[in-house]
């Protein structure tokens, strides 16, 4: 996501999303990592293919590990019918870390 897309004001839930935006959504974010006294909050963003984020959620999850932010992201996935593709990637540009990955629809179980 571009700075200009930070800003990008109210976004859709996850699970609000129509099907076409769903089908849009090529690139899952965590980022802005904000810590409490339990807990890290992270963003977390659906993005297009430009990173015009589409959705955006918040992740709680317990200050042990940053792969368990991978994990509750993966299962906020998985609610709306979608999976992360691939591995998981991390960049960190001065205080600004982030984690990202594709995604794609889930494959229907059955």
């Amino acid at each position: 996501m571009t700075p200009d897309h930070e800003s990008a004001g109210a976004l859709p839930r996850f699970a609000a999303l129509d099907p076409a935006s769903r089908r849009a959504a090529q690139i899952v974010v965590l980022h802005q990592p904000r810590a409490s006294a339990a807990e890290v909050v992270w963003c977390l963003s659906l993005t297009d293919r430009t990173g015009r984020p589409v959705a955006r959620e918040v992740v709680p999850v317990p200050p042990v590990d940053e792969c368990l932010a991978q994990l509750a992201a993966e299962a906020h996935l998985r609610l709306v019918g979608l999976r992360v593709e691939g591995d998981w990637h991390r960049s960190r540009e001065g205080d600004d870390l982030r984690h990202y990955a594709r995604v794609g629809l889930q494959e229907p179980s059955g």
